[in-house]
């Protein structure tokens, strides 16, 4: 995962290492490249130079993502190796097909 963000947006600074966080507690890295100069931003690899998130070397959003939007698309990607309570955990059946 590689998330790319300059200061364009003031929110993009607050919420880049919150991203980064969530990522290392889940088990998994986000590299984090910020554009400080305008030179930077112009020989990105990605035009929304001020948010731009890449899983696996496709783009997949330049929408700032949240704690929970980003917990969310970890989870639907199935990137959440380590187990949490709440919303986050996944049903499992028994033997008989229950979930537990």
């Amino acid at each position: 995962m590689v998330l790319y963000y300059s200061n364009q947006c003031p929110h993009t600074d607050k919420c880049a290492p919150i991203i980064k966080e969530i990522a290392e507690q889940r088990g998994t890295t986000v590299k984090l490249v910020k554009f400080e100069t305008a030179e930077q931003a112009q020989n990105a690899p990605t035009p929304f130079t001020t948010y731009s998130f890449f899983l696996n070397g496709g783009f997949v959003t330049n929408e700032i993502l949240s704690e929970n939007k980003f917990k969310r698309l970890m989870n639907e990607r199935h990137m959440c190796p380590k187990r949490e309570t709440g919303p986050f955990v996944t049903a499992t059946k028994d033997s008989n097909g229950l979930s537990s």
